[in-house]
């Protein structure tokens, strides 16, 4: 859940049980930069790291717990998003596909008209080297 955004870092239990302080720990600040950003980044890299060790090594001992109860609070942290994230869904992935669907229905009729209106485009980023939940990311605007 960096950001809103879906995914949720292994962060140590105690973390992970409150949203408050899930989201204290992930959220990367948005005034300043450089080596406060960077220094952010790492603490919640390093805190991710540490969580991750834990449900591995609980699990490689055959103590299936811990990350039960990891999947237990990533829920609790996701759920008030799911509404959002179907909207995001369909307006992005399930029309794509509905899109190639059609395609692939004239393709089937034999008709090709649709071709002609075939544009290639190419984006260029909004944003370079921004600190994403595993290291540095181009930004795309999808919107």
């Amino acid at each position: 859940m960096t950001g809103g955004r879906g995914a949720v870092l292994t962060l140590p239990p105690t973390l992970l049980a409150d949203a408050g302080a899930y989201r204290a720990a992930v959220t990367l600040p948005a005034e300043g930069g450089g080596a406060e950003l960077a220094a952010t980044a790492l603490r919640r890299r390093d805190l991710a790291v540490e969580g991750f060790t834990t449900l591995r090594e609980a699990t490689e001992a055959g103590d299936p717990e811990p990350l039960a109860a990891f999947h237990r609070a990533a829920l609790a942290l996701v759920h008030p998003l799911a509404a959002r994230w179907r909207e995001r869904w369909r307006a992005g992935a399930a029309a794509a596909a509905e899109v190639t669907a059609t395609q692939l229905d004239r393709l089937e009729r034999d008709e090709a008209d649709y071709l002609a209106h075939a544009v290639v485009r190419a984006e260029q980023p909004s944003e370079r080297g921004k600190f994403g939940m595993c290291g540095r990311l181009d930004v795309y605007d999808v919107a």
